[in-house]
């Protein structure tokens, strides 16, 4: 036996205790120890070496180790049919006449179920060949035509961007206005200040502990007349410390000159909506002409409204100016990275593209400026959805106004670094805009100030196709009919759809972030992975049920604050475990091996890597809980 006196896992030795299993062996005096096996047990747990010691002294004479475990039923059970399987088998070489009819006798049921299974399984192929595959094949071929006409759309929009990069096509040209503070300081109604037109910016912030002295402090720092700039900070918090570290760093700017208002609502009706609508509502907006908008991890740069506020100047249809926003954080790990890809191409394609082509996109909800004539000629700000950006945009483009993209202007800010943040987002980002399709597809349809093309243009392509069918066809297509294709035979889905439209789509996106080029494959897995949250946010928005008015705020992390302007949140890291992924997970892994065994392996690599895709994410080991 081992002398195991020093074993980290096996305690209490000085009390003459073993892992507490009797008392330790003794050893005749003279006798050397034989550490047999002893730095082996030593790296085991407790449990293993309490089992071995018991194992090897039980029946020792003089042991005070449990005696051997008696037989149980089980063990007698699984006993018996071994020796029945293994007088049988001995019986089989047998060429007794009685022998062979006794073991025909003992068959014949065996072979009745058998004759069963195969009527059964000849059954189902012809059930299967008649009426499954027919109608799985034409739903296959339904969503390859919609598929084709999505990735025309996308393959269009991103030639369009090539053709007004090469030509050089900018909006037009607009000259910046001067830093006016540096005119004359000392008066207020110098030249250069007069020329300003008075502005108000919004902040609406709910219980932003890590980020909230990013955007006040951003915004208080930026150059404009400051009898010309007022700031509101609409505080929703309802947590009280969290309430009071907001009302004193306005106090501080307050302190120092600058005309900023704070503002708190008990009531969160509405939600970020609510907030800017009530906003809205103060004695002295009735003095402003231009609104814009910034969330929390906003941090606009000092010359942002000389930038963007003449572009309004010649043109009295112009409604609003949306920039572009960078990150700070887009390399902090794979998630943000995916997310970098999508943004890429959602501001420098779908955005400059629509500003360029129809005058119209979505707002983005911050980092742009509005006039205000024109929110209030929309009918202000509306809390029926969870998407108030795009709402008022609709409505404004309904209204004939227009929109100028601004994609070298940039507003620095930061993505979600957990899967629980981003699947919250998408979720808002995805049942917003279909509830919002609902509400006003009638109104489209009958607006007067609409060409057919802008109709067809917002129903059929902004909403229909880039919102509704791109998750609808991914998730159908390539997670659940691919899969099922295989034990469905008779339906075929081609190979083209399979590998070359995809690589296609994914190679054109990577072209606007071509540092990202390695993550080319993982991003397209990732991309079928969320299509769970994305379809099934769709629905309930187009159906308005479930959580379709749901709105939590996105978390943050404080990416952009500097050390003297970090707050470390007090909540608890915690991961969350995506109970539909890990379950989808395991049946595209039950794909890939039944590929592997009819295919010879033609979809194996798809399937596998797939499925452990919707594994990691299911297990959320694509969050950064630091």
């Amino acid at each position: 036996m081992a002398h195991y006196n020093k074993s980290p896992w096996v305690g209490r030795e000085e009390k003459g205790k073993w892992g507490g299993v009797g008392d330790f062996p003794s050893m005749r005096t003279g006798e050397k120890p034989r550490p047999m096996g002893g730095r082996f047990l030593r790296y085991l747990p407790r449990w293993v070496v309490q089992s071995i010691v018991e194992r090897s002294m039980a029946g020792k004479m003089g042991s005070k180790s449990a005696p051997a475990a008696k037989k149980t039923g089980f063990h007698k059970v699984t006993l018996g049919i071994c020796l029945v399987f293994a007088t049988l088998f001995v019986m089989s070489y047998s060429s007794s006449p009685a022998v062979t009819a006794f073991l025909e006798f003992l068959t014949s049921p065996l072979t009745e179920v058998a004759g069963i299974f195969a009527t059964a399984t000849e059954a189902f192929r012809s059930i299967r060949a008649t009426y499954v595959a027919p109608v799985m094949q034409s739903v296959i071929n339904v969503l390859i035509i919609v598929f084709t006409v999505q990735s025309l759309d996308t393959m269009g929009m991103t030639l369009i961007l090539f053709y007004l990069s090469f030509t050089g096509w900018r909006p037009p040209v607009v000259t910046p206005m001067k830093q006016p503070r540096a005119s004359d300081p000392e008066n207020p109604t110098s030249k250069a200040e007069t020329i300003c037109p008075r502005v108000m910016i919004q902040i609406p912030m709910f219980n932003e502990r890590e980020c909230y002295k990013i955007s006040i402090g951003a915004c208080s720092r930026l150059d404009w007349p400051r009898d010309k700039l007022v700031i509101q900070v609409l505080d929703d918090s309802n947590n009280e410390e969290i309430k009071e570290m907001v009302k004193e760093e306005v106090s501080r700017w307050q302190a120092q000159g600058v005309n900023i208002d704070y503002r708190h609502r008990v009531d969160r009706t509405g939600y970020k909506g609510g907030s800017l609508k009530e906003g809205m509502k103060a004695p002295y907006v009735k003095e402003c002409d231009f609104v814009a908008v910034f969330d929390a991890d906003f941090q606009p740069r000092p010359d942002w409204l000389l930038r963007t506020v003449p572009y309004f100047k010649d043109d009295p249809k112009l409604a609003l100016v949306q920039t572009r926003w960078e990150y700070s954080n887009q390399f902090c790990n794979l998630l943000t990275r995916f997310q970098f890809i999508n943004t890429s191409y959602h501001f420098q394609v779908e955005q400059q593209v629509m500003g360029a082509t129809m005058g119209f996109f979505g707002f983005n909800g911050t980092g742009g400026i509005w006039r205000i004539a024109a929110v209030n000629e929309c009918g202000g700000w509306d809390v029926r959805t969870t998407v108030e950006d795009m709402d008022i945009a609709v409505r404004a483009h309904i209204h004939g106004l227009k929109f100028v993209y601004l994609n070298d202007v940039r507003v620095p800010c930061e993505l979600p670094q957990t899967l629980e943040a981003y699947t919250r987002q998408q979720h808002r980002w995805h049942a917003g805009p279909m509830n919002l399709f609902r509400l006003l597809f009638k109104r489209i349809l009958t607006s007067r100030a609409l060409t057919m093309w802008s109709k067809f243009n917002l129903i059929v392509l902004f909403f229909f196709v880039r919102r509704l069918l791109v998750p609808t066809v991914n998730f159908m297509l390539f997670v659940v009919l691919l899969p099922l294709s295989l034990f469905v035979p008779e339906a075929n889905i081609p190979i083209w759809v399979t590998y070359t439209f995809p690589m296609f789509l994914s190679f054109f996106r990577m072209l606007l972030c071509s540092s990202l080029f390695p993550y080319m494959f993982p991003y397209l897995f990732f991309e079928n992975t969320m299509v769970m949250t994305k379809l099934s946010a769709n629905i309930q928005g187009l159906f308005q049920f479930g959580r379709v008015n749901e709105w939590i705020v996105t978390q943050k992390v404080g990416a952009l604050a500097k050390p003297g302007e970090a707050v470390a949140s007090k909540k608890k890291k915690s991961i969350k475990i995506f109970k539909r992924e890990l379950a989808m997970s395991v049946f595209l892994l039950l794909a890939a091996i039944q590929s592997l065994a009819i295919e010879k392996g033609i979809h194996f690599y798809i399937f596998l890597f797939q499925g452990l895709t919707f594994f990691a994410f299911g297990f959320d080991l694509l969050s950064d809980h630091s």
